[in-house]
C-alpha cells in the first residue's frame, strides 16, 4: 500500500481554519505585495485571515510544521518594509481581529485586538469622554498591532509618549503556535 501524499500547506491551513481564512487569489495576493515603504513589492504566495488569536496561534503552529516563512500583517502603513514579503514568505494579515472587546470606563483601560484602527479606537473611547492620545497621518488604515509592534510615536509623542506607555499587556501567538 502506497502512503498519500502529505497534504498542502493551502489545504493544511484550510483545514485548521477553514477556507474562508486562506486566500490565494492572486488579486489579494497583490494587495498583500508591500507596505507604504519602498521596499520591492513582492505577492505572497498565499494571505492568512484569521479572526480569533486562537486561530493567528494555530495558523502558526502549522506554519511551524511545514517550515513556512510568514510576515505578519497590519495596516501595511509602515514605512520601514517590515510588513513586505520577502520570497517564498506567506502574509498573515490581521487586518480580521478588529474586535474591540472591552471599555473599562472607570479604569480608563481598553481591550482590542491587533486589527482594530487607531481611528476606530479613537472615536470609541472618544464617545466615553476619553482621549487615546496616540496619533499618526494614517490613523484610518493604521492598526493597533502595528502600533505596538513598531512602537508608534506619531504627532503627539513629546507630550505623551509612544504606544509601549499605551500597554498594560498582550497576549500573543508564538512561532510554533503556542
Amino acid at each position: 500500500m502506497q502512503a498519500s501524499p502529505p497534504m498542502s500547506l493551502p489545504d493544511a491551513l484550510a483545514n485548521a481554519l477553514g477556507a474562508d481564512r486562506v486566500s490565494t487569489d492572486p488579486a489579494v495576493a497583490n494587495s498583500h505585495a508591500a507596505d507604504w515603504s519602498d521596499a520591492p513589492r513582492c505577492a505572497p504566495p498565499l494571505v492568512i485571515l484569521p479572526r480569533t488569536p486562537e486561530e493567528v496561534a494555530r495558523a502558526l503552529a502549522v506554519l511551524s510544521q511545514y517550515r513556512q516563512p510568514v510576515v505578519v500583517q497590519g495596516g501595511l502603513t509602515g514605512l520601514a518594509g517590515a510588513a513586505t514579503p520577502q520570497a517564498g514568505e506567506v502574509a498573515l494579515s490581521l487586518a480580521r481581529l478588529n474586535a474591540l472587546e472591552a471599555f473599562d470606563t472607570t479604569g480608563g483601560t481598553v481591550t482590542v485586538q491587533a486589527g482594530v484602527l487607531l481611528e476606530q479606537l479613537q472615536t470609541h473611547v472618544e464617545a466615553e469622554g476619553w482621549f487615546f492620545p496616540l496619533d499618526l497621518g494614517a490613523r484610518g488604515t493604521c492598526q493597533l498591532g502595528g502600533n505596538a509592534a513598531t512602537n508608534a510615536g506619531g504627532n503627539r509623542v513629546v507630550r505623551f509618549g509612544t504606544m509601549r506607555e499605551r500597554i498594560l499587556g498582550l497576549e500573543v501567538a508564538l512561532p510554533d503556535g503556542t
